[in-house]
């Protein structure tokens, strides 16, 4: 992982390793990732730069003991409070995400569509997928519908892969090759 956000979860990642609690942690970063989506009032509390840390820090032990979230994240929001770190919570939970998705030997594959697709297209394109990526691995499929992409899909993996089937791109194409031969 890289970045702060990357260092703050590959921290997270170790301790909760060490404690035996790997899963444990997931489950409750994903809570809280889902009351900082929801409540993005939340987060601007804890990353707004006019409230005094020591205050930040107060709120997050006392909010975090109150509602049962595990020492070791009590900790580690504490110390991201300290270094006025608060407002990296989203991208700091979607790299443990990925630290327990290679933990796992999953890979994350994002499948961009204009129109959501069916349980045997779904089947069909996991399958395609399996013999791209590799059996060995566990593939997590997440569907995104994004209407302007016209048709076709983009698939995208490992941050690094891409492929873009999609009807707009190749519009896109055309259009770049028509203009360049006038």
């Amino acid at each position: 992982m890289y970045g702060t956000a990357g260092r703050y979860a590959s921290a997270c990642w170790s301790a909760a390793a060490e404690e035996k609690k790997l899963e444990k942690i997931e489950t409750e970063l994903e809570d809280i990732r889902k009351v900082v989506e929801n409540k993005p009032e939340f987060l601007a509390m804890l990353a707004d730069p006019t409230e005094l840390r020591h205050k930040k820090i107060k709120n997050v032990r006392e909010t975090f003991t109150k509602v049962g979230v595990d020492r070791l994240l009590t900790n580690l929001f504490v110390i991201m409070a300290e270094n006025g770190r608060l407002n990296i919570i989203p991208k700091m939970i979607a790299s443990y995400k990925k630290i327990m998705s290679a933990h796992r030997k999953e890979t994350i594959v994002t499948v961009t569509t204009a129109k959501e697709l069916g349980k045997p297209d779904q089947k069909q394109l996991l399958a395609s997928l399996k013999k791209k990526i590799g059996d060995e691995r566990n593939i997590t499929m997440e569907m995104k519908v994004e209407p302007e992409i016209i048709g076709g899909l983009i698939v995208e993996w490992d941050d690094a892969y891409r492929m873009d089937l999609s009807v707009a791109s190749s519009i896109k194409r055309l259009e770049a090759e028509l203009m360049s031969a006038l």
